[in-house]
């Protein structure tokens, strides 16, 4: 199985991008040079890099519905939509935009402003990305926005199986103990590609694919019932 390495130029409509995501972050765009000199700190020094492989889609059907890429298995609520979709293939991707930079950052303010920037950056990297593997498969398939470990029903402890998929170290990443990514502004997931469109569901607890396994679903549920579960 290939894995294919790509850089990403953040080009002036990535900037953009990017900006809208850091509104959304901010609420607004601030005027004062904290924001202004976070971004110019943020944005000399991306370098974004990204890998991912591609997997016949392989449905797997047990407790919990999940898919087999090679030889890990990942269960989530998201496979139990996906298998419905008419799925082809399943790309696992690494993704980072390099180190956030720290030296030289004064004050609260701005180091908040510059982990927003990096923030910002990481999504707008991401829409590079699905821009190229459009560009990869064409218009015969259709490919599903990004998402991965921690969101719709996939335990974070996925992470591990994707860094076993993939060579993090040709990207600069790795992954700690704890099982968070380095550098910090680095992501990994999946995209899906499909016979027919397959928007993603709201990123939200009412339309959540999870089968009531997360904390807040546990306490919800014994609210709701007079039984509170620690």
């Amino acid at each position: 199985m290939i894995e294919n390495v790509i850089g990403l130029k953040m080009d002036q409509w990535a900037q953009d991008k990017a900006e809208e995501y850091f509104v959304r972050i901010c609420g607004q765009v601030p005027k004062d040079q904290e924001s202004f000199v976070s971004r110019m700190r943020v944005g000399s020094r991306l370098d974004i890099k990204a890998s991912f492989k591609e997997y016949d889609y392989i449905a797997f059907h047990g407790e919990t519905d999940g898919v087999k890429v090679g030889e890990e298995l990942f269960q989530g609520g998201i496979f139990r939509y996906f298998n419905q979709k008419e799925p082809v293939k399943i790309l696992p991707y690494l993704l980072t935009i390099g180190p956030l930079p720290r030296q030289g950052t004064k004050g609260l303010l701005e180091a908040f402003y510059v982990d927003a920037w990096g923030s910002a950056y990481v999504e707008a990297a991401h829409d590079l990305l699905k821009k190229r593997l459009k560009r990869i498969y064409g218009n015969s398939l259709y490919l599903s926005e990004p998402f991965g470990p921690g969101y719709y029903g996939i335990p974070v402890e996925g992470t591990r199986g994707l860094f076993r998929l993939l060579d993090a170290s040709r990207l600069g990443m790795e992954l700690n103990e704890s099982g968070m990514m380095l550098p910090e502004k680095s992501c990994s997931g999946f995209f899906v590609l499909t016979r027919r469109p397959a928007p993603l569901p709201k990123d939200c607890c009412e339309s959540c694919l999870s089968p009531h396994s997360c904390g807040y679903c546990r306490k919800y549920e014994g609210q709701e019932t007079g039984k509170t579960q620690q």
